[in-house]
């Protein structure tokens, strides 16, 4: 009995581990700059954490970041493929909105599936030669 409850709870780990994505793949990031200028870059393979709750994403990515509460606070948190807990998951889309190369805008789309206010500082990295991040201010919308 004690083999066949080790062995369930084996594979019940590894199905749960493949869904998490410690890594994003490499890719090529292509944005418009200015009025003038593109932007490209090649993203190396690397980690979404860059310290422990600490998130770096590009712009054209979307994440599932499937959150542990203790009390009110997130206590962990890790991306994952596919949505198991939709309760528990915080969606982000970043992406680039271009209609045409004189109007540009970076948009974070965050989906709060809490039912109390997600409370989060973000910073970004501009391509247009300023040095280091900049203080970003974001509109909200509740849906």
């Amino acid at each position: 009995m004690k083999k066949i409850t080790f062995a369930l709870f084996l594979f019940s780990m590894i199905c749960y581990s493949q869904n998490q994505k410690i890594n994003r793949e490499p890719f090529k990031l292509e944005l418009v700059a200015n009025a003038e200028n593109n932007y490209s870059v090649n993203i190396a393979k690397s980690p979404y954490f860059v310290k422990e709750k600490v998130l770096q994403i590009y712009p054209g990515e979307e994440l599932n970041i499937e959150t542990e509460i203790k009390g009110d606070s997130i206590f962990s948190m890790r991306i994952v493929d596919k949505v198991t807990f939709p309760e528990k998951t915080i969606k982000l889309k970043f992406l680039q909105n271009v209609t045409d190369r004189n109007n540009t805008q970076m948009l974070l789309s965050v989906v709060n599936p809490f039912d109390r206010k997600l409370v989060y500082d973000a910073m970004i990295y501009t391509v247009d030669g300023q040095d280091g991040p900049q203080q970003v201010l974001f509109l909200f919308s509740q849906s």
